[in-house]
């Protein structure tokens, strides 16, 4: 009886995905991105209040992590889900899919740099996280005083540069001010 049931919650997570032609194939003949599918439709036999997906749409092609992007719109229904991706910037797939949250955390080492909705973070224009290793707070009340806005630091902070200021400028304000960046990396834009 318990074989049954789980039976027919597997294939019930399957058919919520539109993926029931899945059921009939062995796991080592899957794909990577089928793999994946089988891998949210496993999660969902639990019903789950909350999904975590590390890095669900890492090394996939456009048209696989399209794919699987609905997939996941279509597990999320009526749950929560925190996703944890490596990039926010366009194209990249999963920036498109980040769009679709409620609130987005942006953490390095543990610490909090930024938590925002995709859409204010999306409106702020290009947003970096930065790195140094001395004189964080003399580079953000410059970086600051020249229009950008820094969430953060001393040492790890999100800068989001005003327009027409970019991260070449704000490079170059940092060797002035001999600030050495250690990590500079774009978030949007």
């Amino acid at each position: 009886e318990q074989a049954r049931q789980a039976r027919d919650a597997a294939l019930a997570a399957l058919e919520r995905l539109g993926w029931a032609a899945g059921r009939k194939r062995l796991l080592r003949s899957l794909n990577r991105v089928e793999r994946r599918a089988a891998v949210l439709a496993q999660a969902l036999v639990a019903e789950p209040e909350v999904l975590v997906c590390e890095g669900p749409l890492t090394d996939l092609s456009q048209q696989e992590a399209a794919y699987l992007a609905r997939l996941l719109g279509q597990a999320s229904a009526g749950r929560a889900v925190i996703l944890s991706v490596s990039r926010l910037t366009p194209p990249e797939p999963e920036s498109e899919l980040v769009r679709t949250a409620t609130d987005v955390c942006v953490l390095r080492s543990g610490a909090l740099l930024v938590q925002a909705a995709p859409g204010d973070l999306w409106g702020w224009g290009s947003v970096a996280e930065v790195t140094v290793r001395k004189r964080g707070e003399l580079l953000s009340e410059q970086l600051a005083a020249r229009g950008a806005v820094v969430r953060g630091g001393p040492v790890h902070f999100a800068v989001s540069l005003p327009a027409g200021m970019s991260l070449t400028d704000l490079l170059a304000i940092a060797a002035e001010l001999r600030a050495p960046v250690v990590r500079c990396t774009p978030l949007v834009g």
